[in-house]
């Protein structure tokens, strides 16, 4: 649990108590089982590494985040929130003619840091600290979601392989040869369920595509829904903000994993404008991007969210890693961690394995 002692460095001086590394170690976890979900839901991170290292990618925000010091949303931030969920509580995006599919493809880059002082090659893959790393590779994936119009029948995934696009630092070759990079992999889902692989105990687990198993019981009115997630995700109590960049992540992947109901897609919409930290970035006709900011004593950090108020959706997602003020020995990093576009479109057929 390197991440957990680094807050207890980073806060030496401030006494922390046993409920607060308590509440970090919860969502610690929370961000770990979240990335080590088998294929299906990890397909669309997992173009930033192995095992843990999604979690080492964005736990950072989440653990020290007892002392968010948000900038505030401003009425033009909620709007567009608003507008986005006015169109999709219509369900008119998924609204698929019978016997077609939705595709849903969603394109992504990663950053990977490599940390030779880490015990083994896939551990030096886990370390998320630029300030420690000697290298970096930048990879992408895509994936295909076909998902029915009778959504009890079969839902198709099909993955690319990932691709190494760049690599950065002088021992970039060394770690281009420690990182396996993922395979293609393709999925036949039954009502968009299906059973993941075993695990070392020989025992699979029942998956869903579009995360349903997590969301099916939470409260459908925004403001209840922001309070019980604050809460789930750690929070000391639901006014508190310290969990909402998690809270922006969850509900982003949500939004892109496949076809919720249309309540829910505009509940998840204007949780995301009640939040605060978020301003208005651009605005390309009905594309809106939106930039949510953390800050605290110790990091800063960001994601910016591509909305089409239009149809309601999320186009894409890019986000920073937590940004410590630590210099990394790496020239040319991109400024951000992650990055995933997405597309939607009807289409006649899906492909079967």
């Amino acid at each position: 649990m390197q991440l957990m002692e680094r807050v207890r460095e980073i806060r030496a001086d401030e006494q922390v108590d046993d409920a607060q590394v308590a509440a970090a170690r919860t969502a610690l976890l929370r961000e770990i089982t979240r990335a080590e979900r088998a294929p299906v839901r990890r397909r669309r991170t997992a173009w930033i590494g192995a095992g843990g290292l999604v979690a080492a990618c964005t736990v950072g925000a989440v653990v020290a985040g007892s002392v968010l010091s948000p900038a505030g949303s401003p009425p033009a931030a909620a709007a567009v929130f608003e507008k986005a969920a006015e169109i999709a509580v219509t369900g008119v995006a998924f609204d698929v003619p019978s016997g077609k599919y939705l595709r849903i493809t969603s394109s992504g880059e990663g950053i990977v840091f490599w940390d030779s002082d880490m015990p083994d090659e896939i551990s030096r893959f886990n370390n998320g600290q630029a300030a420690d790393a000697e290298a970096a590779l930048q990879v992408r994936q895509s994936r295909q979601l076909y998902v029915p119009s009778d959504q009890s029948e079969d839902w198709m995934m099909v993955a690319g392989p990932e691709e190494l696009v760049a690599t950065y630092g002088s021992d970039a070759a060394q770690a281009a040869s420690e990182y396996a990079l993922t395979r293609g992999e393709e999925l036949v889902a039954p009502g968009g369920v299906y059973s993941s692989p075993e695990d070392a105990a020989g025992s699979g687990q029942i998956q869903d595509i579009d995360g349903r198993g997590s969301w099916g019981d939470e409260p459908m009115d925004p403001e209840d829904l922001l309070h019980s997630l604050r809460l789930s995700m750690g929070a000391a109590d639901a006014d508190s903000s310290e969990s909402d960049s998690s809270i922006v992540e969850t509900l982003t992947e949500r939004l892109t994993d496949g076809a919720a109901p249309a309540e829910r897609r505009a509940s998840w919409l204007r949780v995301l404008g009640l939040l605060d930290g978020s301003s208005i970035e651009s605005v390309n006709g009905d594309v809106t991007t939106v930039r949510f900011s953390w800050s605290t004593e110790w990091w800063t950090a960001w994601t910016l969210l591509d909305i089409d108020t239009a149809r309601g959706l999320v186009l894409g997602v890019t986000s920073s890693p937590a940004i410590t003020g630590e210099e990394s020995a790496l020239g040319g990093l991109p400024q951000w961690r992650t990055r995933q576009q997405y597309t939607y479109e009807v289409v006649d057929f899906a492909p079967r394995p």
